[in-house]
């Protein structure tokens, strides 16, 4: 064959080679245009998030993990021939893209486990979009178990486990899920990885401490000692009986609300020792003041439980019941103005958990908000609508970011009452100057604000000019 003939001949047997069969392409794996996972319950689809958008609105929370979600993650994937794998794995730390960590050759120091069989054999050469299913219990339960297992092992709650509850404190857990090209020896093939980060939370905050009560009519103005964890987002008022359902005051008939006479002036006659019957709301005339009395004001401050009531009749909110406690314990870092640490040993004894009260009992439960009071510093809030004479029982708990709601701190109970006073003789008469401080101590205001000041001359006043009329 001539010279330019063979050169023919092998000039087009490399251009059918190279037209002929495709050019290997790399690899990849990227977040299609949805980035965050679409939630299944039973099969239905609820979106990409289940709280509300002021909290952490994406990851994954203990109501999630028990419901048995499951998480659809979207990708793109490319270059795939059908000789190699892709492989859907998670972990708290470390790069699931690194054999050892997934236990090829060895599981001694694995830090990854899988969440998805994942797809054999995969042949998508060019872009295309492929859906990975991963079961939220798959997730949270082997958590805590290395060295983990290179096979998918299915996690279920029952009577005896609870995959749930394998977090060890009530500080949120970060979590990457890998999504891993591998060879048929389950070898990362080097290019291709993706690893989509999650917020995972099983546990909500310590319950708040100092709860406390200052009543009023048909009123309470809770109060509590807030958090000092960087968990706590909110915190949800707990009220047993409800205040939306219509009850019969289940005080003694006999029973009156405890008084006290406050002596913020002097030089103006008043009462002292008034009681206001905690049925009918009725108030004697109480008795005259003395001259040392004098400038005093008898004011409701501190009603106690009817007679035979003891201690907080609720049973739903006793102190920290229907908890599920995680008994996880704090080391707390302390340092000196100059930055100096002093002490990082001391443990605090804040348990996080989670209320298993059902959320009929949460006030204003329906805000919106997924709180009844929003922010870590938050400490107060007024219950309304209340039954005069019905004693109430009041409990507060932590939400964290996720919407898991924590143990119940402290308990408190009381009734409200209405408060016959000074100031409510002096409307009843006619009186129309601005608020006083009998009608600011009702709700809690403390002793000597300024406002209470500035209004009490005015009532002193109208009250002395009153009872000279009288006379």
């Amino acid at each position: 064959m001539p010279r330019y003939t063979r050169f023919l001949v092998s000039y087009f047997a490399v251009a059918a080679i190279f037209f002929v069969s495709p050019r290997a392409q790399a690899q990849s794996v990227t977040a299609s245009g949805q980035v965050p996972p679409e939630r299944f319950i039973g099969g239905q689809d609820v979106g990409v998030s289940t709280r509300p958008s002021n909290l952490t609105p994406l990851g994954v929370n203990y109501s999630d993990c028990v419901q048995d979600m499951t998480l659809r993650f979207s990708v793109q994937v490319s270059g795939f021939t059908g000789a190699n794998n892709l492989q859907v794995w998670a972990t708290r730390s470390g790069d699931c893209s690194a054999d050892t960590t997934r236990g090829v050759g060895s599981v001694t120091g694995a830090t990854c486990w899988l969440v998805n069989g994942g797809s054999t054999g995969l042949l998508q050469q060019s872009a295309g979009t492929l859906n990975f299913d991963v079961r939220v219990q798959d997730l949270i339960g082997p958590q805590n178990a290395p060295p983990f297992p290179t096979t998918l092992v299915s996690e279920h709650v029952t009577s005896t486990n609870n995959p749930c509850l394998a977090q060890p404190s009530f500080a949120a857990v970060p979590m990457n899920i890998w999504f891993v090209p591998t060879n048929s020896a389950n070898q990362y093939t080097g290019s291709g990885a993706y690893n989509y980060p999650i917020t995972t939370d099983m546990l909500g905050p310590p319950g708040p401490s100092g709860v406390s009560i200052a009543d009023g009519d048909t009123l309470f103005v809770v109060n509590w000692t807030p958090n000092s964890d960087s968990d706590t987002q909110g915190y949800d008022v707990y009220l047993d009986p409800a205040a939306d359902t219509v009850f019969h005051a289940n005080a003694d008939a006999s029973a009156s609300v405890t008084t006290e006479t406050i002596c913020p002036d002097a030089g103006v006659p008043a009462l002292v020792n008034a009681n206001v019957d905690a049925e009918t709301g009725a108030s004697d005339s109480g008795t005259a003041a003395s001259s040392a009395d004098a400038g005093c004001y008898t004011v409701n401050v501190a009603n106690t439980p009817p007679s035979g009531a003891g201690t907080c009749p609720s049973t739903v909110l006793g102190p920290g019941g229907g908890v599920v406690d995680s008994g996880a314990t704090v080391s707390t870092p302390v340092y000196d103005d100059a930055g100096n640490l002093i002490d990082s040993g001391i443990v605090t004894n804040t348990k996080g958990g989670l209320s298993t009260v059902p959320a009929s009992y949460i006030v204003n439960a329906n805000a919106g908000t997924g709180t009844t009071v929003s922010g870590l510093s938050g400490s107060t809030y007024t219950i309304t609508g209340l039954t005069d004479g019905t004693t109430y029982t009041v409990g507060v708990a932590a939400v964290d970011g996720s919407g898991n709601v924590g143990p119940l701190g402290s308990v408190a109970c009381d009734f409200p009452a209405p408060v016959n006073d000074f100031w409510k003789l002096y409307r009843q008469d006619g009186g129309q100057a601005g608020g006083g401080y009998c009608a600011l101590e009702a709700v809690g205001a403390p002793v000597g604000s300024s406002l209470a000041v500035a209004g009490l001359g005015t009532v002193a006043l109208a009250v002395a000019r009153r009872r000279r009329r009288r006379v």
